[in-house]
């Protein structure tokens, strides 16, 4: 099954935004981008497109109520990993 495009989109924006910084580019990996990129072209207008980078330009801020509520809930949820000990952790 193909992926929909928004998913093509967010795997390509993921590998374009390495957070372990610059990677050598291997031939197999800028042909797969290129790919993609086609696709993507194949299906959206260039207004489609930029509608949906827009976007990227007006970040939404998160409530912080809500961000405190998820942070209790994220810690909660490691803390009972680590006492199963199913929890990895690297230094």
């Amino acid at each position: 099954m193909t992926p929909n495009p928004g998913e093509r989109l967010r795997r390509l924006w993921l590998r374009r935004r390495d957070p372990r910084g610059e990677r050598k580019r291997s031939a197999k990996r800028e042909r797969e981008e290129r790919e993609v990129i086609e696709e993507i072209a194949a299906e959206f207008t260039t207004e489609e497109l930029q509608e949906f980078l827009e976007a990227d330009r007006n970040p939404i801020r998160a409530d912080p109520i809500f961000k405190e509520r998820l942070r209790e809930k994220l810690w909660k949820a490691l803390e009972e990993q680590r006492a199963e000990g199913s929890g990895t952790y690297r230094d």
